[in-house]
């Protein structure tokens, strides 16, 4: 009642929040369904043991988290995705849950591992085969989406998955939460003076990040504001 059907942002009253979660629980739950009738059918086969299986997604959904909907956000309930892997029946690696920090620049590399081939040049993610080994991985990830419903909810982020900044061009705004006492992330600690040397940090860490691409995101010292809209096309500049 209110809203669009493609509306992004907006409260929505008590119950048809929990409708709408109802049914995103019931389209994980078909997923689940759908994913058992082909381990099944792989098992009756005989190509279960045979088959490396990585069960991830692109996106999650806000569903209503901060009063927003849909998608493009660095907010956990947006950017924090599933990733399993099961692996060939034989293979000697280690099994459990993983700490690191990966994306999905990484599914490419680990199954071009898999079938023994190189990864094409310029590919930026890395086989998470080499994070299940325990060799020296990533100290943390960047995000970013460009504008898409609106100019001001663009953004690039940092996370090492136990902290994450954030940052908006075009206010010019920082975000700054401790994931591991503040999951649902409520309480944004950026202007905190307690937290002031680790958000200096991360600052830092997206200047110098952005800085190498050369694209009017940073100038190598500070963070430059952008309150035009922009592409989502770059040309990284190394």
């Amino acid at each position: 009642p209110g809203h669009s059907v493609i509306a992004w942002f907006g409260r929505l009253p008590p119950e048809q929040t929990r409708l709408m979660r109802l049914a995103y629980i019931a389209m994980i739950s078909f997923i689940d369904f759908q994913i058992g009738r082909l381990l099944t059918f792989l098992e009756y086969e005989r190509l279960l043991n045979d088959t490396l299986i990585i069960f991830t997604s692109d996106h999650g959904d806000m569903m209503g988290d901060h009063c927003l909907h849909r998608k493009t956000y660095a907010y956990e309930g947006s950017a924090r995705i599933p990733l399993l892997i099961r692996y060939p029946k034989g293979w000697d690696l280690p099994t459990g849950a993983f700490e690191h920090v990966v994306g999905l620049q990484d599914i490419m590399p680990t199954i071009l591992e898999a079938a023994g081939i190189e990864p094409p040049e310029g590919v930026t993610g890395r086989s998470l085969f080499a994070a299940i080994r325990g060799e020296p991985w990533r100290e943390f990830i960047h995000g970013e989406h460009s504008p898409c419903y609106c100019l001001e909810e663009a953004m690039h982020y940092l996370t090492d998955g136990r902290e994450k900044y954030i940052w908006f061009p075009a206010r010019s705004e920082e975000l700054f939460f401790d994931l591991s006492s503040d999951r649902q992330e409520r309480h944004n600690l950026a202007n905190d003076p307690e937290h002031r040397e680790r958000v200096e940090l991360w600052r830092r860490r997206l200047v110098n990040l952005l800085a190498k691409r050369g694209d009017g995101f940073s100038d190598g010292k500070r963070l430059l504001p952008r309150p035009q809209w922009w592409s989502a096309v770059v040309e990284e500049k190394l």
